[in-house]
């Protein structure tokens, strides 16, 4: 059903009646053609095997599909960042787990160092290390 907010889309739920209404705005043109490319790939065929979790390496193939492990690849660090913010956004379970699949490929076996140069994330300060150690004592 649409709204009758240009910007909207309230796609009926059947676990429960209730109707959530979907800001269109909210997820960018590059992520919206990400997902359709995606959700037209499975349309007509079986959902993809669940990865298996903890990953056992620092690769994808092997556990995805061919073209799950092609598609994902293509994506750099920002665009991988975004598609998966949108599909969570719009409930797109199979995607989301693709995406946090290959962000933990990414950073495995890195550091903090490494991982933050990767990213582009400067040094935490000594304040926000203070609240981390607060925060996760046992990690710290």
């Amino acid at each position: 059903m649409v709204s009758d907010r240009p910007d909207t889309h309230t796609p009926p739920n059947p676990v429960d009646s209730q109707i959530e209404e979907i800001r269109l705005d909210e997820v960018g043109y590059e992520e919206w053609t990400l997902i359709s490319e995606y959700l037209r790939y499975y349309e007509d065929k079986p959902p993809p095997q669940p990865l298996p979790c903890p990953l056992i390496s620092s690769s994808l193939r092997g556990f995805a599909n061919e073209w799950d492990c092609n598609f994902i690849e293509a994506l750099d660090i920002d665009q991988l960042m975004r598609l998966m913010i949108a599909a969570s956004y719009l409930g797109i379970s199979n995607l989301v787990e693709l995406t946090c699949a290959q962000l933990a490929t990414f950073v495995r076996g890195k550091g903090p160092q490494a991982i933050r140069a990767s990213l582009g994330l400067p040094e935490p300060t000594k304040e926000q290390m203070a609240r981390l150690r607060e925060f996760f004592p046992n990690l710290m």
